[in-house]
């Protein structure tokens, strides 16, 4: 999922993405990938959209990111990966 898709979503349209998707992960053993790559820090209701998803989701979320995202609330992974065209 892109982070642009979540932008666009009202509260309780991200609170039904996030019961279904939670429904979903537990039977499959899923996680959900977010792709913020090109995400633009400066925007706020992008930013916002990205915290509520990563405050209420149960299952396992991994997110590509150009900048480390700071988060309190949940334990973090992050792994630095280095690309070379």
């Amino acid at each position: 999922m892109s982070a642009g898709a979540i932008t666009n979503l009202r509260t309780n349209e991200i609170n039904d993405l996030l019961r279904l998707w939670d429904r979903e992960s537990m039977l499959t053993n899923s996680a959900l990938l977010l792709d913020c790559e090109e995400s633009d820090s400066s925007d706020a209701a992008k930013e916002s959209a990205i915290a509520r998803l990563m405050t209420n989701i149960s299952s396992p979320l991994i997110i590509i990111s150009r900048e480390r995202r700071r988060f309190t609330q949940k334990p973090i992974i992050a792994i630095a990966c280095l690309f070379i065209h």
